[in-house]
């Protein structure tokens, strides 16, 4: 896609916790709508459930982020949503492996260079901010060791 003839793109950093969350997690459903090879994941995993006792990946309470920094971003066109990242450091891999890497995961995008390239730089300046030298992805952060990395081309 040619995404010089478009309008402006803006980044909007969405932080852990922010009331925004939302609309970075339901993104993926509108992006890939109609893709018969998208998987969707559960929404519990992502904002959690009450009733299941289930904690979320992108809620505060959930035990990754007591030794891990994350935010996330959304990219926006014309007032729409057009993609996501979520940048991380985990502290905790860092000092078990002696590394100073950061993780970029929850990457979602439409199809334009521009979008895909904005949202990563965003993602490489926040990682680099806190001293990371590295910058891995994608995968969702986890526990371990951000294991779920790779593309659906």
């Amino acid at each position: 896609m040619n995404s010089e003839s478009r309008a402006p793109l803006k980044i909007e950093e969405i932080p852990l916790g922010s009331s925004r969350i939302k609309l970075f997690a339901d993104l993926p459903w509108h992006i890939h709508r109609g893709d018969p090879c998208w998987t969707p994941p559960l929404r519990g995993n992502l904002l959690g459930n009450r009733l299941l006792g289930l904690v979320g990946l992108l809620t505060k309470k959930h035990p990754y982020h007591q030794h891990a920094e994350v935010t996330h971003f959304l990219a926006w066109r014309d007032g729409k949503a057009v993609g996501r990242v979520s940048a991380a450091v985990n502290h905790r891999f860092n000092e078990y492996h002696g590394t100073r890497i950061g993780f970029f995961g929850f990457w979602d995008v439409i199809e334009d260079y521009a979008v895909a390239k904005a949202l990563l730089d965003s993602a490489c300046e926040w990682v680099k901010a806190r001293g990371m030298t590295v910058m891995r992805g994608p995968g969702e952060y986890s526990n371990a060791t951000h294991e779920r990395q790779g593309v659906l081309v």
